[in-house]
């Protein structure tokens, strides 16, 4: 399942979201290539929710931002269920390394 963040700049903020978000629609959003990159860009199609924060948190910091998760669809929860993560992050090791936004860790 891949992982896309929006950065919408007009009023700073960046979003992460699962591809099969309705407002994603795999980093396609809700209206296509309507706008360009004016209001903001999708940015994905990342294998990992850990490499998705770690881009959104980069271009978040330059926004001076902290990413967010869509209230949708809940990426974060996916670190659980998504086989390609959970197996990456199995060890309690790695699961402490993964960050929230806000700082908290997971």
């Amino acid at each position: 399942m891949p992982f896309y963040f929006y950065a919408y700049y007009p009023n700073p903020k960046v979003t992460l979201h699962r591809g099969e978000c309705r407002f994603c629609k795999q980093g396609k959003g809700m209206q296509p290539g309507k706008l360009g990159y004016i209001t903001g860009r999708w940015r994905g199609g990342y294998l990992s929710l850990e490499l998705a924060l770690e881009a959104a948190q980069s271009i978040g910091q330059g926004l001076g931002v902290e990413p967010t998760y869509c209230q949708r669809c809940r990426p974060e929860t996916a670190i659980l269920s998504d086989p390609i993560i959970s197996d990456s992050a199995s060890s309690a090791h790695s699961r402490s390394q993964i960050k929230r936004p806000g700082g908290k860790t997971l």
